[in-house]
């Protein structure tokens, strides 16, 4: 069995660390990943509270193991499915925050995705564990950054490859494996600009 440790590193939106603007970051950036073509009326009458300041959940049972979870508050009666071959893949979130504002990104020859600050709440309530994404309230510690609050952070697109020394994030490539936290964190710093790098469901 392969060990591969899935690595995708970080770079913070903040000009001093990235030796460029943010105004030049946005101008690398890539098409939305919200560019589905979708003009449906029922989109169109989302208000726009919802698609801004509601709270999108999903709940597990703490006590049915087999319970596979299911969306509850704003996130009620929203679909999403994953494009597989020939069938493309749609979502209802692709028209609401945070997801709508999510872009990809090319750094440096590198694609990263562009994520705007969030909040996510985590807690247990009448045999439920509850897990919300909402746009107020204290953010993601993902967009914490020595005590700053970052509007977004860039995050590798694919996961990490070591070459030379560096870890990139490219596609078309074998993610690289067999090396230690350290290696990779030490790979991505060589790059520039990185200040951490993120193993994946570290911030789950």
């Amino acid at each position: 069995m392969r060990r591969i440790i899935w690595i995708i590193f970080v770079l913070v939106a903040i000009s001093a660390v990235l030796s460029c603007s943010e105004d030049e970051l946005e101008q690398l950036a890539a098409t939305p990943v919200n560019d589905t073509g979708s003009d449906s009326a029922e989109q169109d009458r989302d208000s726009v509270q919802e698609r801004t300041s509601g709270r999108y959940g999903v709940r597990w049972s703490l006590t049915d193991v087999n319970d596979l979870g299911e969306r509850c508050f704003s996130a009620c009666n929203k679909t999403a499915r994953i494009g597989i071959g020939q069938q493309d893949g749609y979502s209802d979130f692709d028209t609401i925050y945070p997801w709508s504002e999510m872009q990809l990104c090319n750094i440096g020859g590198d694609t990263f995705v562009r994520i705007p600050k969030f909040s996510v709440k985590r807690y247990q309530d009448g045999g439920y564990e509850y897990r919300i994404i909402t746009r107020e309230g204290t953010p993601h510690p993902a967009f914490i950054e020595d005590g700053r609050e970052l509007d977004a952070i860039y995050v590798g697109a694919y996961e990490g490859y070591c070459d030379g020394g560096k870890l990139y994030s490219v596609p078309d490539v074998i993610p690289s494996s067999n090396y230690s936290p350290q290696e990779f964190l030490d790979m991505a710093q060589n790059r520039g600009g990185t200040t951490r790098f993120m193993i994946c469901g570290r911030w789950i």
